[in-house]
């Protein structure tokens, strides 16, 4: 027979395998986040009560209230009442799809003839309408249709982060006159930088975080040109966008294969065309700064995971 020791210590291993400790259980996915707007109170209590078992509901008074929260809060659906005073629903709706692309949006309304807002639905491609009244089940089932294809959108884009904080802009003109008229068209975007000559450019530029370089010829050609080079080698984030009104086919040809120029824009100067080109500047840049840090805080996960004494290789 074995001994009394023995079985005790086959008993202590028997219980370790049949109570063994529990696997640890996933995290629940979280939940779809939806933002309700309605200027009226009992809509919106209704439309919480229905749905705050199933997700994380927000709700918003008026299409101006809603895309305030919205640049806080990003959410994955967005349900509007389409007849709202200051702001219909499709107004909004057009501009969450202009903001925030991938969230599902959603139109309530009272109107029988929905015909009549076809049109202006196009512009903010709605995923359904839901004629108020409306039956609960078969509200029910368009959300669960809007969270299933935001599942496959995935997330909704972070808030975005103000291009004021992205970058600057710097213009180079013997002329302060351009720098104030792109200050006043782009004030609520950038700040705006001037420099009369390339070599005070070159100063402000190794102070100041710089989205894009505006330069007329006519401040130095081959001082612009050189340094446009040396932005192409040495900061590539940072655009450059040529001005001018008799420009040289020799110097533009070489800006273009040499520095890889953004722009070129011919005077007189389009205050339209140049705040667009400028605009897209800065969405560039900030893109380029948000992938940057992206990749900086993926690296420094890396390294904090790894032994003591090890460092990964970043060339």
């Amino acid at each position: 027979k074995p001994a009394p020791a023995a079985l005790t210590q086959k008993a202590k291993l028997i219980a370790a395998k049949v109570v063994a400790a529990p696997k640890p259980q996933p995290a629940p996915p979280p939940r779809v986040r939806v933002l309700f707007v309605d200027d009226e109170e009992r809509v919106l209590n209704a439309l919480q009560a229905l749905f705050r078992g199933e997700f994380d509901v927000s709700t918003a008074p008026s299409g101006a209230a809603a895309l305030e929260m919205l640049k806080a809060n990003p959410v994955q659906i967005v349900v509007s009442d389409h007849r709202m005073p200051g702001m219909e629903g499709v107004q909004l709706l057009r501009e969450v799809r202009k903001t925030m692309p991938r969230t599902v949006r959603i139109l309530l309304t009272g109107y029988s003839d929905l015909a009549a807002l076809v049109g202006s639905i196009n512009e903010g491609e709605v995923f359904r309408f839901v004629k108020k009244p409306w039956d609960n089940d078969e509200i029910r089932d368009v959300m669960k249709e809007a969270a299933a294809v935001a599942a496959k959108l995935g997330p909704p884009a972070p808030k975005a982060r103000s291009p004021r904080s992205a970058g600057s802009l710097l213009v180079i003109d013997t002329d302060a006159s351009l720098a104030k008229g792109l200050q006043r068209l782009i004030s609520a975007e950038a700040v705006v930088h001037q420099a009369a000559t390339p070599a005070d450019a070159a100063k402000i530029l190794q102070v100041h975080d710089v989205a894009a370089v505006i330069a007329d010829l006519r401040a130095g050609a081959a001082g612009i040109v050189s340094l446009f080079k040396l932005l192409k080698a040495k900061r590539p984030e940072t655009l450059s966008i040529l001005i001018s009104d008799r420009p040289d086919s020799e110097v533009v040809a070489d800006l273009i294969n040499q520095a890889h120029i953004y722009r070129f824009i011919a005077k007189p100067v389009n205050g339209r065309e140049l705040r667009g080109h400028v605009s897209e500047a800065l969405r560039r840049y900030a893109a380029f700064r948000e992938s940057k840090a992206a990749k900086a805080l993926g690296l420094a996960q890396d390294v904090a995971a790894l032994p003591d004494g090890l460092v990964p290789d970043t060339a």
